[in-house]
């Protein structure tokens, strides 16, 4: 390639200066370096401290549902897996497989009535319901001072729930009786836990501490006396209640049966007609 004359009048600064053209590339926008890379900032405040945390935990828990749930599946393939071989086998057949299957079924029913009962406040079905798997509370069920007291709180508590919700639905409707239903409510509740702790707590305490298994003789035979007497009178009541419907239903006949005797005597002592021919 030749070179160009440096004493040509454009390189000597007196005229007008030589311009390159401009490559393709020019053209292309201009972007800033690394303008796609998005750096995360790190937590500095402690609410984004805790969402960060929150965040950290919410993953590390959904990875290990997600473990857990492959997990179970591969067991369950497995088993799958091993009942087909064992009936190709011809170790195990149709109808064992099929009472298996009911016996699962019947367990898994189990367990969801037994887990209902424990939310209702119960023993579940597949629990020991021997003296040793029952609760203070369930033991003392039959004690009538436990249960009057118990019956007292519940009494309280759900008369002052009562009150509140009256004063709240006045409160709403610009009424002044909210003021007095409110007033009322708050002595109810007072005294619904004060008996709680001071006459139902005690007696699950003691019965906590005293228990079955260290009861002395001399104890074990007044519990067994107060569950008779309780059990006496519960008999009692019963007996008293069914001698009021008999003496109920009696009266009730007997008003029928003298209904009918009146009726009777008065359908004899009238005169009866006679038709007698006009000729």
């Amino acid at each position: 390639m030749a070179t160009r004359n440096p004493m040509n009048q454009r390189y000597q600064g007196t005229g007008p200066e030589g311009q390159t053209r401009k490559s393709a590339a020019s053209v292309k926008p201009a972007s800033e370096a690394a303008a796609t890379v998005h750096v995360r900032k790190k937590p500095s405040t402690p609410a984004e401290k805790k969402a960060a945390e929150r965040q950290r935990k919410a993953k590390l828990a959904e990875k290990a549902e997600e473990r857990a749930r492959k997990a179970a599946g591969r067991e369950e393939a497995a088993r799958a897996a091993e009942i087909q071989a064992k009936l190709a086998r011809g170790e195990i057949t149709a109808e064992e497989l099929a009472c298996e299957q009911e016996d699962k079924a019947a367990k898994a029913k189990a367990q969801k009535k037994g887990f209902l009962a424990s939310l209702k406040g119960g023993i579940a079905p597949s629990q020991p319901t021997g003296p040793a798997a029952q609760t203070p509370a369930q033991k003392l069920s039959g004690n009538p001072e436990y249960r009057k007291w118990r019956r007292n709180y519940w009494l309280c508590l759900g008369a002052g729930m009562v009150c509140v919700a009256c004063a709240l639905y006045f409160q709403s409707t610009a009424s002044g009786l909210w003021i007095y239903f409110m007033i009322a409510a708050y002595p109810l509740v007072i005294i619904a836990f004060v008996i709680d702790f001071r006459k139902v707590k005690p007696l699950l305490r003691k019965q906590q501490q005293v228990g079955p298994g260290n009861m002395t003789p001399k104890q074990l035979k007044h519990q067994m006396e107060a569950q008779a007497k309780a059990a006496q009178i519960e008999e009692a009541r019963k007996a008293q209640k069914a001698a009021k419907k008999g003496r109920a239903a009696k009266v009730a006949a007997d008003t029928e049966g003298t209904a009918g005797q009146a009726a009777e005597v008065s359908t004899e002592g009238s005169p009866k007609g006679v038709s007698e021919d006009p000729k």
